[in-house]
């Protein structure tokens, strides 16, 4: 036969060989019933065959014999003695499934199989059962394995024969109900019992059988769970239906109607911070149901670290950092659909000092005030009087009607068109101001090439004709950078009693004026309605008078625009006094501090009060709360004492010291956002102001004015969005303090009623 002769099966002759067995076992016992017996000691065969014990009794002798055709079953039941621990049987079966494995034992088993196959004509897997063998391959390979199997067992007590290898077998069997491992090696060793093993494919069959069973089972519940899984998703989907339907119906609306969110006011488009600092966003939206705040497009969850309200119309971080950079959207959504509000992006401030512009001033600019008419103008103050300067190009604006000063000006303030100008001889000059526009310039002519005389060639033509255009055109350029000229509608002359005018400041909403000569005294005018037509400044009698204690002189004076606060601070004393005052009366508080003082600063709207104190080596700064009297922060700011201060908004201060440094510290989170040194000299004045660019509505600057009889101006990029945002934190904070007190009255209102209530119901009868 060829290769691609099917192998023979064995089944049919295995049946056949098990039929064949059982003849033999019958026959056997049939010729054991009908011989006849004869005593093995006296061959007599008066003998009587004992069925019941297989044995034969001779009447003659009278002995008992074996009877020699008896085959006896081997016997599987183990005594008490022959019982093994699950220990020792699991070492048993380690045993002789490891004597299977080894090479000697595996040859003998494997040439017990292939006999008679060195005489088979064709291939076949089983050669000796493809010829009709099997019973020669049963009785060369059972004994072989019982052999290899009877060496081992005897070691544990057993006998080196087919009953002792079953007995071995039943005392593992009793352990292989809990032991899975112990079950494998039983079943294992079945195997190897087997010459064949063809009852493993049945097995295999019965188990893939049980496997596909199990797995339509399983399909048929999957099909069913996801059917219902169908009908309730429809079930809900119409149950929400209804439900968006009897809301709407409920709020008064038509129920067919669809109504999509509204986002009435956005977030803003860009937010620069400073790290550290906290951030705020909010959305107002009407028709709304839920809200949910996302990063980069990705949904923020509930527990992000450092950030409250994603699912809020308030998104708050408490802790801004460089990680948290991006761009923040809000998705509102209803019942209707969802809207996407537009994006915010946050960064962080890189805050950048520029020089805008040097220019030269006639003389030393001791004091610089910004025109809050106009806001476009800076005025300086000259030798004997002022001059109009544009903020941004240091530019001076033309004056008309400006009365001189016969004496030289110590000190400046404006309010709104009304400039205060002080002099040296205590008096005080009041200018009304009005802004207007110039007549149209005159149109100005190049002048042809035939007017021009001595040409010689083209060339030299051309060059000249070039110079005077140039010329011609920067002095357009000249005239058109002049758009208006300030006009002086009004001046009043006020005498006082102080020796010079050293100090002018308006304070508590301009209801109040404050004149002092940095000497001795502090004289306070408080400013009545008047008709401004008879008169600019109502100054007749001053309300109070505060004199320096003893012999001191005054250091600094600093005012606060918005609240009724001024502070005075004395030469080599390390104390600040602090007036509040009032319609009728004003009441004194003195702060100590821990060097004397350089410098004074209070914000215009803000209960902060900045002291530069002057140590043996540097200057401290100081910021102290005008209602509690409590020191907030205490820090080193400069190499020498503080020289000059002013607020940047409530909570931004600016700070020019000896080492000619400029600072910008935030007093909210006790930290220095800038420092720069600008490098041009000694400085006399420092003033801190905005204007508008065409990139921004506002923008912050400093102007800083010399000894060396100039005048910058520094911008600073990005401080308007930082001092915007650190005013957004402010506010926020203060709305969150005013619902907690609001809380906390209402449980404090509920509890006294419900005190009331309960003695009320006790005292009736």
């Amino acid at each position: 036969m060829g290769d691609s002769e099917e192998p023979v099966d064995p089944r049919p002759l295995k049946d056949a060989l098990l039929r064949d067995v059982a003849w033999a076992e019958k026959m056997l016992d049939a010729h054991a019933r009908n011989y006849d017996h004869e005593c093995t000691v006296c061959h007599s065969r008066q003998t009587i065959l004992l069925v019941a014990q297989q044995h034969v009794y001779c009447r003659m002798c009278r002995t008992t014999t074996a009877n020699v055709y008896y085959r006896p079953r081997p016997c599987d039941k183990i005594s008490e003695l022959e019982r093994l621990s699950k220990d020792a049987a699991n070492e048993m079966l380690r045993e002789i499934l490891a004597a299977f494995e080894l090479p000697h034992n595996k040859s003998l088993l494997a040439n017990a199989k292939v006999q008679g196959s060195r005489v088979l004509p064709f291939k076949a897997k089983h050669p000796a059962l493809a010829r009709n063998q099997l019973l020669l391959v049963v009785q060369t390979y059972i004994p072989l394995a019982l052999s290899i199997v009877g060496a081992v067992i005897a070691q544990y007590g057993f006998a080196n024969s087919l009953e002792g290898v079953l007995k071995s077998i039943r005392a593992m069997q009793e352990h292989c109900g809990g032991d899975d491992a112990l079950h494998d090696g039983v079943v294992q060793l079945r195997h190897l019992f087997s010459p064949f093993n063809t009852f493993e494919l049945d097995d295999a069959r019965i188990r893939q059988e049980e496997v596909d069973a199990a797995n339509e089972a399983i399909e048929a519940e999957a099909q069913r769970v996801a059917d219902a899984k169908k009908l309730e998703a429809l079930a809900q989907e119409r149950r929400d239906m209804a439900l968006k339907r009897a809301k709407k119906a409920a709020r008064g609306l038509d129920p067919n109607q669809i109504y999509e969110p509204i986002i009435v006011r956005q977030p803003p488009r860009e937010m620069l911070l400073v790290s550290g600092r906290q951030a705020f966003l909010s959305i107002v939206a009407s028709r709304t149901e839920m809200y949910q705040w996302t990063f980069n497009g990705i949904p923020l969850p509930d527990d992000t670290p450092g950030m409250r309200g994603s699912r809020s119309a308030f998104l708050r971080i408490s802790f801004f950092t460089k990680a948290m950079c991006g761009q923040y959207a809000c998705i509102c959504t209803n019942d209707d659909g969802c809207m996407v509000s537009d994006i915010c992006t946050l960064a962080i401030a890189q805050l950048q000092p520029t020089l805008l512009r040097r220019a030269t001033v006639p003389c030393i600019p001791h004091d610089v005030c910004v025109d809050e008419a106009t806001t476009e103008y800076l005025v300086v103050l000259a030798a004997r009087g002022v001059e109009f300067r544009h903020k941004t190009t240091l530019a001076v604006v033309p004056t008309e009607n400006a009365p001189s000063c016969s004496d030289k000006s110590l000190v400046l303030a404006s309010d709104r068109d009304t400039l205060l100008l002080g002099l040296a001889n205590g008096s005080l000059h009041v200018w009304r101001t009005q802004i207007r526009l110039p007549p149209p310039p005159t149109p100005v002519l190049e002048p042809s090439p035939a007017l021009l005389k001595e040409v010689p060639s083209a060339r030299r033509m051309s060059v000249v004709a070039d110079q005077k255009a140039a010329s011609f055109k920067r002095a357009a350029n000249r005239r058109a950078s002049v758009t208006s000229v300030v006009h002086v509608v009004r001046t009043e002359r006020h005498a006082t009693s102080l020796a010079k005018m050293a100090c002018v400041s308006f304070f508590a909403n301009k209801t109040w004026l404050l004149l002092s000569d940095k000497a001795s005294s502090l004289q306070l005018y408080r400013l009545g309605q008047t008709n401004q037509d008879e008169v600019l400044l109502p100054l007749l009698l001053a309300t109070y008078v505060i004199a320096a204690p003893g012999k001191a002189r005054i250091k600094a004076v600093a005012t606060s625009a918005a609240l009724p606060y001024v502070a005075a601070a004395y030469e080599h004393v390390a104390s600040v006094d602090l007036f509040k005052v009032l319609a009728s009366t004003y009441a004194k508080t003195t702060i100590r501090t821990r060097y004397r003082v350089s410098a004074l600063a209070m914000p215009a709207y803000g209960y902060e009060l900045a002291i530069g104190e002057q140590g043996v080596q540097h200057g401290f700064l100081s910021v102290f709360n005008v209602e509690t009297r409590h020191r907030n922060w205490h820090t080193r700011g400069h190499f020498g004492p503080i020289e000059h201060m002013q607020y940047i908004g409530n909570f931004v201060l600016c700070t020019l010291g000896m080492d000619r440094s400029v600072k910008l510290w935030d007093t909210t989170k006790r930290a220095c956002l800038l420092e720069f040194v600008p490098q041009s000299g000694i400085p006399t004045t420092l003033r801190t102001f905005s204007y508008a660019t065409p990139e921004a509505a506002t923008a912050c600057a400093i102007a800083i004015g010399y000894y060396t009889k100039q005048l910058e101006v520094w911008h600073i990029a990005c401080l308007d969005k930082v001092l915007a945002s650190i005013e957004t934190e402010h506010l926020y904070a203060v709305v969150t303090v005013q619902k907690q007190w609001r809380g906390a009255l209402a449980r404090h209102r509920h509890q006294r009623a419900a005190v009331l209530g309960a003695a009320a119901d006790s005292h009736v009868p």
